[in-house]
């Protein structure tokens, strides 16, 4: 098995996960991200510095991105969209190779990422400094 199908159906395996999640909450209106010792971990960084951490609100944006909720996910950090929208143009890109041109790495990627992070962490501690925590 060849690099890029390997890591198509790893991304596949973590885009199931997502969707059953989903489900599992929709139908039986349960959370499953609150019965874990995640839910009730904090942030190291934070009690160290009284700041937030450039992850900070990471793992709840995941959460609300498997709850397919795209607005809170964003509000709580950008990356695990922007990551989701990657991963999308690269599985259709791959799904449809003979019609559209392969996805690249390109810097830009990179780029866009550390701007997001550096981004939302500025903005973040600014309000938070302000006293209008996020």
């Amino acid at each position: 098995m060849n690099k890029r199908k390997a890591l198509f159906i790893a991304g596949m395996v973590v885009v199931l996960l997502g969707v059953s999640y989903l489900l599992i909450h929709l139908i039986f209106h349960v959370d499953l991200y609150k019965l874990t010792p995640l839910a009730h971990m904090k942030c190291g960084f934070r009690k160290l510095t009284g700041l937030y951490c450039p992850g900070c609100g990471g793992t709840r944006a995941v959460v609300a991105l498997a709850k397919g909720q795209l607005l809170t996910s964003l509000y709580y950090h950008p990356l695990p969209l922007y990551f989701a929208a990657l991963y999308i143009n690269f599985a259709v890109r791959y799904l449809f190779r003979k019609h559209l041109k392969p996805a690249k790495f390109r810097m830009i990627y990179v780029i866009l990422l550390v701007v997001f992070l550096l981004g939302n962490w500025f903005l973040r501690n600014a309000l938070l400094i302000a006293g209008h925590p996020m």
